[in-house]
């Protein structure tokens, strides 16, 4: 489906859930003309708008959190920074405000992703320091490393990428309902990949201690991330909070240091080098689930390219072709929001105006081909 409104960036029609397609069709490589996260902010007029408004992001550190928390605090907003050190979260933050144009404070919360107990008190040093918050992007993740375990004895993928994020939702759920409002809807955004479409969880082994693959193990981890998206807009988006998910797309980064050489080799030449993005416009389908005035009160879809690539409601692919993917509704979700709370020892978040799970699917706001576009 699509939006079609006069743009407020150019003078012609556009679909607002794909505003930026001239600019990917005719990619060259990182730092042409496909939109970068400061854009999408000017873009959207949000500059030093947004004075009333929290943010917290989780790997800022890195080169597409930063990118990400210079734009965010471009906005005005207040935003919160997590980094294991307090000097590096320091060094950050320095970096985001000599390019930010923002005027919003900036806060550090110190976080070791690898350990639930850390993620737990970043997440209480948070609620000490902000009652409210608007938007939580769950940024910070590894990619493809070799088998190990978290300080909970969790596979490393799963344990990081999706245990810890899952930790934080569930302990700022209520400051994110708190933070929502008639006139903005508070906003989780989870950083994924398009390798989910790879390879479903195993709910059987989901430390993965037989046959290790790295990058099998990776890619459930992002599946995982966007099932509790999905999971999160169908239970909690009725209480005014709702989750994207999205793919930030090809970005040269330390994010890419365990990737198998030959896969990276691809990224050099071709239609591969045509593809890759800049940190800069790595960030900005990030963003633009972030501040998109077109996902207002909106959630349960992913992004890519800055553009709507499917999602709970709608079926991006025929149905003849569902069986090339790994099934996914409501089923699954449920399924591992259940596991992620025994694995993690968090309660069930209740809230005011939520929808009782065992409704949600009853009340047509699942839809059980939550199918992801293959692009």
């Amino acid at each position: 489906m699509g939006f079609f409104t006069e743009s407020p960036f150019a003078s012609s029609a556009v679909d607002l859930e794909n505003p930026y397609y001239e600019q990917h069709v005719n990619a060259r490589g990182a730092g042409d003309d496909r939109p970068t996260a400061l854009q999408i902010v000017a873009d959207n007029r949000v500059f030093n708008e947004w004075h009333d408004k929290v943010v917290l992001i989780t790997g800022a550190t890195g080169e597409i959190g930063l990118e990400t928390a210079i734009a965010l605090h471009s906005t005005g907003a207040h935003v919160f920074i997590t980094a294991r050190h307090l000097c590096q979260g320091k060094a950050t933050m320095w970096k985001i405000l000599t390019r930010s144009s923002g005027n919003g404070p900036i806060d550090i919360l110190e976080l070791e992703m690898e350990s639930l107990d850390s993620v737990k008190k970043a997440a209480d040093e948070f609620l000490k320091r902000s009652p409210t918050l608007n938007i939580l992007i769950n940024n910070a993740g590894i990619c493809e490393v070799p088998k190990g375990e978290t300080r909970d004895k969790f596979e490393s993928h799963f344990g990081i990428n999706h245990l810890a994020h899952f930790t934080l939702i569930t302990k700022l759920l209520p400051a994110l309902k708190a933070g929502s409002s008639s006139s903005f809807k508070s906003r989780i955004v989870q950083v994924s990949s398009i390798d989910h479409q790879n390879v479903s969880v195993d709910f059987n082994d989901i430390n993965f201690t037989s046959g290790y693959n790295a990058f099998i193990a990776y890619a459930r981890s992002k599946t995982a991330m966007i099932w509790t998206a999905n999971y999160i807009n169908s239970v909690y988006g009725t209480a005014g909070v709702h989750a994207l998910s999205v793919h930030p797309g090809m970005v040269w980064s330390r994010h890419q240091q365990h990737i198998a050489p030959d896969v990276l080799k691809g990224w050099t030449f071709g239609y591969g080098a045509s593809q890759v993005k800049s940190p800069e416009q790595g960030a900005a389908t990030t963003v633009w689930a972030a501040v998109g005035k077109v996902w207002e009160g909106r959630g349960g879809v992913y992004l890519m390219d800055c553009r709507f690539a499917g999602g709970t409601h709608y079926l991006s692919i025929a149905p003849e072709e569902f069986n090339n993917f790994h099934p996914r509704g409501w089923q699954t979700e449920e399924r591992l929001w259940r596991l992620s709370l025994q694995c993690t020892g968090m309660p069930e978040p209740f809230m005011d105006g939520m929808t009782p799970p065992f409704q949600a699917n009853n009340l047509g706001l699942r839809n059980d081909w939550v199918i992801m576009e293959d692009a």
